[in-house]
């Protein structure tokens, strides 16, 4: 094989090599354990007589400084546009039955939970967009009609 035959067949290899790289540095998969614990938490909270707060911090074991919920039929891309993150492709279906949870630091996306909305509603309108790793503390109730609803740490300093 000559020279310019070589070239021919390693430059394109070399390219689509690049591309496949850069592709994968573009998207980020759910982090499926978070998910899991944060169900665990939620669901220990609620046999408590007095539901314990649940502390997203102290489920994860990456570092991160903001939570993001993305709350049904909100553009990914576009909510990252306007909270100025540096956008990821997710997988994600924008149905209602779930939120995301995404967990940001230095405005750029480490982890996300597609997050079933029966195990813990983080689409209710007292439920901000945005909190600190050190404000995203929430607490779950089980209603009559067995939905469970979450409020985070400005409800439950209300109720008190």
């Amino acid at each position: 094989m000559n020279r310019k035959n070589a070239i021919r067949i390693i430059l394109p290899v070399v390219f689509i090599f690049i591309a496949v790289c850069y592709y994968n540095s573009l998207q980020i998969n759910e982090d499926m354990e978070l998910g899991n614990r944060i169900q665990s938490a939620v669901a220990q909270s609620l046999q408590q007589s007095e539901a314990e707060a649940v502390a997203l911090k102290e489920l994860t074991t990456f570092q991160w400084d903001t939570l993001y919920v993305i709350k049904p039929y909100n553009d990914v891309k576009v909510f990252c546009k306007e909270y100025n993150i540096g956008y990821k492709m997710i997988q994600y279906g924008y149905n209602e039955d779930s939120v995301l949870l995404v967990f940001v630091s230095d405005n750029k996306i480490v982890a996300y939970v597609d997050y079933k909305r029966e195990d813990g509603d983080f689409a209710q309108r007292n439920i901000k967009e945005k909190y600190s790793a050190e404000n995203a503390v929430f607490r779950f109730s089980r209603g009559e009609d067995a939905w469970i609803s979450v409020e985070d740490q400005m409800g439950m300093n209300k109720a008190r």
